[in-house]
């Protein structure tokens, strides 16, 4: 289940590329020798503020012995950073199937930034920037 969220930005790409690998890992990883089974998605915001994105599967899971923070591939650990730069947390549950979820708080929608122009002035023959405020 996905709601409409809209993000800024600065969460927007983040949470693209965790989802990409999230969704990559478990395609590869989930269902082998050519199983069947299906990548769950869920994206929902909170009335406080709280957006939370899931990404699940029912396929083999994880080892039990699996540590995904110390993981030798760069995946899940860019995950993970990618989760802190959010300034949120990831919890993972590794049977049945996988599961990682991230929960963040959603940045607040931003003033419209300044126009900004590059202007020509003769007296000083050069170009600089000036600022308006529309």
């Amino acid at each position: 289940m996905v709601e409409e969220v809209r993000l800024q930005i600065d969460q927007a790409i983040p949470c693209g590329l965790i989802l990409n690998e999230l969704v990559t890992n478990a395609l590869k990883y989930a269902y082998p020798n050519g199983k069947r089974g299906e990548v769950v998605i869920e994206l929902r915001e909170s009335d406080a503020g709280m957006v939370t994105l899931s990404v699940s599967d029912q396929g083999v899971g994880l080892p039990a012995e699996f540590d995904w923070s110390n993981s030798a591939s760069m995946g899940l650990p860019i995950v993970d950073l990618l989760t802190q730069q959010l300034g949120g947390t990831l919890a993972v549950r590794t049977s049945p199937g996988a599961s990682f979820t991230i929960e963040f708080p959603k940045i607040a929608r931003r003033r419209r930034p300044r126009r900004l122009e590059c202007c020509y002035h003769d007296a000083w023959r050069s170009w600089f920037a000036c600022v308006r405020r529309r």
